[in-house]
């Protein structure tokens, strides 16, 4: 489920038009930096599928890559902060842990992400009270927002 240090990858990326090029930029702490060229591998839902085999390293330090392409004769970068003119910055780079040694529930599991604060309405009439449910086998207490 989850790549050793030293194994390939692959990265992939859909296009709503056909790119001049496209490459993967990947790179670590240390300031080394690799291009992988991706090729164009087929179509999904109407887009340009790129494909890039990325070799993972390891030692703890999370591995970041980004794409970087081009329209028009213009070089774009794309991470998870979208399409950018400038290089994107690490913070913004998608990246991968090798060796990460996760427990052996998480492959069969479904995780959901909940943002409570999404769901504050004020209105204390509506919703759980404290001792209403149990989960687990324990009783389900309730917090404000504040």
């Amino acid at each position: 489920m989850f790549p050793g240090s030293g194994e390939e990858i692959e990265v992939r990326i859909v296009f709503d038009r056909r790119p001049e090029w496209v490459l993967v930029k990947a790179d670590r702490d240390n300031g080394l930096v690799w291009s992988y060229p991706a090729k164009e591998c087929g179509t999904l839902n109407g887009g340009f599928l790129y494909s890039a085999k990325v070799r993972v390293t390891g030692d703890g330090i999370p591995f970041t890559y980004f794409f970087s392409f081009s329209y028009d004769g213009k070089s774009r970068y794309y991470s998870k902060r979208g399409i950018t003119r400038y290089t994107p910055p690490r913070v913004d780079r998608f990246s991968v842990i090798a060796d990460l040694d996760a427990p052996s529930w998480v492959a069969g599991s479904v995780c959901y992400q909940i943002f409570p604060d999404r769901f504050c309405n004020g209105d204390e009439s509506v919703g759980a009270r404290d001792g209403e449910y149990t989960f687990d086998g324990g009783v389900v207490s309730t917090h404000t927002f504040d």
